[in-house]
């Protein structure tokens, strides 16, 4: 049922697009909105089996939540940074003593696991701060040289339970936006990623769309 309800949650986001752009053949669009909107309709159809706008309150109340807490975090803001994992970091508490390296860590100790180690040049070459989705053509142990150095979504044992469920959604939206639209970064795009309860951003995504010829 999970593809399916990819496939129809992606369908209603691009017919949108479509009537936006109207008979114009291109339209600028801020795209972040919309594709909030797909992932949250995506999780209610398979998880629900209801669409977005009946689920409507539940995600305004996630919303709400996530602005109540944003003061008590700090903000991330790195210009230039171009691989970005779906969260600013990730926590874990030390349960026994270990050796990490030079170091020791005692039992009880919090560890942040800081994301910038995604555009660490050692790891992934002098071009770990450039847009390259080419660098996992091979799969990911080759691009991270058997490093343990993308965990946007944890690992091991603790690895997000939504980790594949995400990936799928991404590709299902990603293959069918591909056959319906040409894309091209709008000049009014201004970068500015921000952590709320994932990385976002800022100011929007305004992307120019135009509808391909069928």
């Amino acid at each position: 049922f999970t593809v399916p309800a990819f496939i129809s949650s992606s369908i209603d986001m691009l017919n949108k697009w479509e009537k936006l752009c109207g008979k114009e053949g291109s339209c600028e669009v801020n795209v972040w909105p919309y594709l909030r909107e797909l992932s949250a309709d995506a999780i209610s159809r398979a998880a629900f089996g209801n669409s977005y706008e009946e689920g409507n309150r539940v995600f305004e109340l996630i919303t709400e939540q996530v602005d109540l807490i944003r003061p008590i975090l700090k903000s991330i803001h790195i210009p230039g940074w171009r691989l970005y994992p779906p969260i600013a970091g990730t926590i874990r508490r030390v349960c026994e003593e270990v050796k990490l390296g030079d170091n020791v860590l005692p039992e009880g100790v919090i560890v942040r696991l800081s994301n910038n180690v995604h555009q660490n040049k050692n790891l992934w070459g002098v071009d770990a701060k450039e847009f390259n989705p080419n660098r996992f053509k091979d799969g990911l142990s080759k691009a991270s040289g058997g490093n343990v150095s993308l965990f946007s979504f944890g690992w091991g044992p603790r690895n997000c339970i939504g980790s594949n469920f995400a990936m799928i959604e991404a590709k299902v939206a990603l293959v069918l936006i591909l056959q319906r639209f040409s894309l091209k970064l709008s000049s009014s795009y201004e970068h500015g990623p921000i952590a709320k309860e994932t990385i976002q951003p800022q100011f929007g995504a305004q992307i120019i769309l135009k509808p391909l010829a069928n």
